[in-house]
């Protein structure tokens, strides 16, 4: 979870992570995981499936987790063998939103990764990580995170991630050669797990390179790793165990005494010759709904996708273990099939209703694993209760609209434009586009319309020849109606030129700039007006179990203020074609995310509690402490 990965370099390639699930380049989510053409993770900054990292901090952890090895060139990964999973969350520039760092983490865990990688930090707490982290715990995810680079003792002063006290978040500090703690390195005599080797760590970067970096987040990297390669070798071990084992295993420096618990250097070797202390738990805890996602269109709510926190036989699971009551009373289930995810966590729920209003989806409890465990939502150790159902609710809103009625002219041979600043957050499911406009010969006209990433379609193409006018003409992916067998004045619903759905799941907010392009000489006329209908995504429901010992779920939100926090990195020197590269600071300001809608971060002093931007610092000492961990 950073910056992305060079997934082309010959160093990582052959040990990228591949979603079997999706197809690539189809612009469809064929998992139903609510992601599109997510082939080696996604892009939560751009929202879209290209992690390719723009940075190089991400690729350089990478390298230290999961280089190739017994290939001749460059670095081999602690776990050479280990697959990578792209989760890219902050920008060129090292900056992002915790936002982007939640659904990162919900990503992995629904995905199916056993670890993260979390090479960033900074901030307070907040409650929506923590969630995330607790839903990753119950999902048997071990999520590993830099300890920070200001020298400060976390005891005193948490910094966050590291300091989420979860027995599944592993708390890494930074040795050098000489195992002493790197000056840069905070510590926490409890509240500091482990320490790595954090100093001149030489790795893989973008555009098939290589460079020595230093930062906790390059001693992270190392015990990730670590994890990762004893997991493979012992695929029954549970994260505890997996934790315990590596604690066990590490060697106890006396140059740690009162900077790390127990003094814990880490061993690899030491860590894979443990012996378990206790036998591998072979009979796990039940299974339980891990996410809900509700999928909206223009009918109306369409179905939801459910992801468990294992396995699922799918002989046990049927539209019986599904009742769905909305505003009207009860809807039917008419099937349930699986996500084509590679496994059987994941499960696509289909159901039709047009009525806007409260839904509540009750999932269980008949529903078994594979070693014939049924579920245990409420986490009492008795299985298949009417408690341990599970409940999701979610509102399905209407349509919003917005629209821009000032007549602009349109004349020969020139682009007329005209703009809707849509002012809320929200992920589109579905679009529909109405225009109106007076022109003597239509066939002239090119008509786009442009997103505010920039993703341009094209909706009405020199159509109707001499035919003049728009008069109330809607282009709607749904219509049957196609403009090459109508004619002027095109009223009613058509579908577009190109489809509008090129535009569903990403963020409405922003201007959206209409196109009316005139391709010939002698008629003209005037652009009246146009409109935009959204039906936003329900791209996350509240959940809720009946009981309360059930575990905490992570929710998404798609804007909000946030706090700054820094990332992990005080130091590097990169090696390109022989020569050596200026160190420069790598900073990022990840966002701390508190549940309100509206985004105005704040710019204050570094060491504010309040909403900040940590400051880039050109000398090499002042990076030591202000930058990428």
């Amino acid at each position: 979870i950073d910056t992305g990965i060079d997934y082309n370099h010959p160093d990582l390639a052959a040990n990228v992570w591949t979603n079997l699930g999706e197809i690539a380049g189809n612009g469809r989510d064929d998992d139903g995981n609510g992601y599109i053409d997510d082939i080696h993770g996604y892009n939560f900054v751009a929202n879209n499936g290209n992690p390719m990292d723009d940075n190089g901090h991400g690729t350089h952890v990478s390298g230290t987790i999961a280089g190739v090895g017994d290939n001749s060139i460059g670095v081999a990964g602690v776990n050479w063998n280990g697959k990578l999973m792209a989760l890219k969350f902050l920008d060129s520039t090292g900056s992002g939103f915790l936002a982007d760092a939640v659904a990162a983490l919900d990503y992995a865990v629904r995905m199916g990764a056993k670890i993260s990688n979390n090479s960033w930090a900074g901030g307070g707490y907040e409650a929506l990580m923590a969630r995330a982290i607790a839903n990753a715990r119950t999902a048997g995810h071990i999520f590993v995170a830099a300890a920070g680079n200001e020298a400060a003792n976390n005891n005193i002063t948490a910094t966050y991630p590291a300091n989420y006290n979860y027995d599944n978040v592993v708390s890494v500090a930074a040795v050098d050669h000489n195992d002493n703690l790197a000056y840069f390195s905070n510590y926490g005599s409890t509240s500091v797990d482990i320490a790595a080797p954090g100093v001149n760590i030489y790795s893989t970067l973008p555009n098939n390179r290589y460079g020595t970096y230093s930062g906790t987040s390059m001693a992270a990297p190392h015990v990730s790793g670590a994890l990762s390669l004893l997991w493979d070798s012992e695929p029954n071990l549970t994260y505890r165990q997996v934790i315990d084992r590596l604690y066990a295993g590490a060697d106890h420096l006396a140059s740690l005494n009162n900077r790390v618990v127990a003094s814990r250097r880490l061993n690899v070797n030491g860590m894979i010759a443990q012996a378990p202390t206790t036998p591998p738990v072979t009979v796990d805890a039940a299974p339980v709904v891990s996410t809900v996602i509700f999928s909206q269109g223009a009918a109306g709510l369409t179905g939801a996708t459910v992801t468990f926190s294992e396995n699922i036989n799918p002989s046990t699971i049927n539209v019986s273990d599904f009742t769905l009551v909305g505003p009207n009373g009860p809807v039917v289930v008419t099937g349930v099939e699986a996500a084509n995810t590679g496994d059987s966590r994941t499960f696509r729920v289909l159901f039709n209703s047009p009525s806007l209003g409260s839904y509540a989806l009750t999932i269980g409890p008949d529903i078994a694993d594979l070693t014939g465990n049924l579920m245990d939502q409420d986490g009492d150790g008795t299985v298949g209760e009417v408690t341990d159902s599970y409940v999701a609710n979610v509102t399905m809103a209407g349509s919003l609209s917005f629209s821009n009625s000032t007549p602009v002219p349109i004349s020969d041979y020139r682009n007329t434009i005209s703009t809707i600043v849509v002012g809320q957050s929200f992920k589109v499911a579905d679009l529909n586009v109405s225009v109106n406009l007076n022109h003597t010969y239509v066939g002239d006209l090119i008509i786009t319309l442009k997103s505010p990433t920039n993703k341009v379609i094209t909706l009405f193409k020199r159509r109707g020849a001499d035919g003049q006018n728009l008069v109330n003409t809607v282009f709607d992916d749904e219509s049957t109606a196609l403009l090459q067998n109508s004619t002027a004045p095109f009223t009613g619903s058509f579908k577009p030129e190109t489809v509008l759905s090129a535009f569903d799941g990403s963020m409405a907010k922003g201007t959206w700039t209409l196109t009316v392009s005139d391709r010939a000489w002698y008629d003209t006329g005037t652009f009246n007006s146009w409109q935009m209908d959204f039906v936003p995504a329900q791209a996350a429901a509240s959940q809720r179990a009946p009981s309360s010992k059930s575990a905490l779920r992570s929710i998404e939100i798609t804007d909000a203020t946030l706090a700054r926090f820094s990332t992990t990195a005080p130091s590097s020197t990169l090696f390109e074609n022989g020569s050596v590269i200026t160190p420069r600071p790598i900073e990022a300001s990840v966002q701390l995310i508190t549940e309100v809608v509206a985004r105005a971060p704040a710019q204050t002093t570094a060491h504010a509690s309040t909403p900040r931007r940590l400051a880039r610092a050109n000398s090499w000492a002042d990076h030591a402490l202000w930058s990428r961990f």
